[in-house]
């Protein structure tokens, strides 16, 4: 008969785990006899200890406070100050009587500064704060907000868009591209010649664009200042082109979202007005850092007006629509999204994708934006499983934003009048 495979005698350092484990013990002890560590490197502001105390309240104490021999804390300085909060006379600990000084100011710095090594997961993340929200359970006892739940925090796609390729571009002026069934056109949105080619019978819904705004839109104009030069901190001074109404008289789409500079807000709406759309909101993107300036203020958010055609429109393609809405009750006009990773980019003014994504998955329809850039918009409508209707006047910036649609789904590009395929 076989003998019975025994497993592998634990070595040293797994032997002591356990056994120190086998002698831990939790200990029930007043809460002032549990004394904060005055040096303490690690801050708690009042609105983290707000957030631990509303979890304690809804989920109860679930992680005990580590404290050494003479009861003061190695780890757990927030629950601590919840728990004063609370008002609770008695606190959960574990004792750490065997550790040197020396080990417990190490083991306080490592419980913090390990937890930074990790990153989440950005779909799981964005389907769990979902489900918790629609169950009824307030999302905000994870510590995320309401901000968070429609959104997942960074994605690949948002990593800076490639830079042009050395020597002339693939793309021509006129070149329509079809990707899938999007289709984006090498053109002056301005023109009424780009239409009836880019729709080709189609009426999207949205527009979701950011516009050039205070740089000259001629089509000669990237080149003239070098690929890659026009950045936020690079702009040239014609603000009367913050008004696109060429585009806005003639858009087939019932519902816009317009990004544009704060400055250019009475400018942009101006312009929407005279053309049949109702402002329905200003909504703010909030970025994590502010650019750093030599203003008084520096700038930390961007302006995104959402308009809709007035029901008395008297053009016969937007008669009768409605926004059709179908976006959450949670809705807010702050978004707090993440930016890119890396601020020089390609393209000046790139936007991450959830900046364009969320606008359309907030409504039904296909997507027009006449100022593709560098393909935010192409990348948030098929991730929508949308139709994007696109043209860029730049040869070099439509090379990079098929480059990018290319990179995320892998399918090809091809010429609609040579059928050639672009060049991967």
């Amino acid at each position: 008969m076989a003998k019975t495979k025994q497993a592998p005698a634990p070595d040293a350092t797994t032997k002591g785990l356990l056994e120190q484990i086998g002698r831990l013990e939790i200990e029930q002890l007043p809460i002032d006899a549990v004394k904060p560590y005055e040096k303490n490197p690690r801050i708690h502001k009042p609105s983290q200890v707000r957030k631990i105390r509303r979890s304690m309240e809804a989920m109860g104490w679930t992680i005990p406070i580590l404290i050494d021999g003479d009861g003061e804390i190695i780890a757990g300085h927030g629950r601590h100050l919840a728990a004063k909060d609370l008002g609770l006379k008695t606190v959960p600990v574990i004792r750490r009587s065997d550790l040197t000084e020396e080990q417990v100011i190490a083991y306080r710095i490592a419980d913090n500064k390990l937890t930074e090594e990790s990153t989440w997961d950005e779909e799981l993340l964005a389907d769990q704060l979902k489900r918790i929200d629609t169950s009824g359970l307030d999302v905000e006892l994870t510590g995320f907000d309401l901000s968070d739940v429609n959104r997942p925090l960074l994605k690949d796609e948002d990593a800076p868009a490639p830079e042009p390729e050395p020597g002339e571009p693939t793309t021509r002026p006129g070149d329509l591209w079809l990707l899938g069934d999007h289709r984006l056109l090498c053109g002056d949105a301005t023109d009424p010649d780009t239409d009836a080619r880019l729709f080709a019978g189609e009426k999207p819904f949205l527009m979701v664009t950011d516009p050039p705004y205070g740089v000259n839109y001629d089509p000669s104009w990237r080149e003239e200042r070098g690929l890659g030069e026009p950045t936020r901190k690079d702009k040239v001074p014609n603000d009367h082109n913050a008004d696109w109404s060429a585009v806005y008289r003639r858009t087939p789409a019932a519902v816009l979202y317009v990004w544009h500079a704060a400055y250019m807000t009475d400018v942009v709406a101006a312009g929407l007005k005279d053309h049949g759309f109702d402002i329905r909101a200003q909504i703010i993107w909030c970025k994590t850092n502010p650019v750093i300036s030599r203003g008084a203020y520096n700038w930390q958010h961007e302006c995104l007006v959402y308009a809709e055609a007035h029901t008395s429109c008297h053009y016969a393609v937007r008669n009768d629509e409605s926004a059709r809405w179908i976006g959450g009750v949670s809705e807010s006009t702050v978004w707090n999204i993440k930016a890119d990773r890396g601020d020089d980019t390609t393209h000046g003014t790139q936007k991450p994708v959830e900046c364009m994504e969320r606008p359309i998955r907030n409504h039904k329809g296909d997507v027009y934006d006449p100022f593709l850039g560098s393909g935010t918009t192409l990348l948030a409508a098929h991730n929508q499983g949308r139709t994007c209707y696109a043209t860029e006047i730049s040869p070099a910036f439509v090379d990079t934003a098929i480059r990018r649609y290319l990179a995320l789904t892998g399918e090809l590009a091809r010429n609609e009048k040579t059928g050639k395929e672009f060049p991967i």
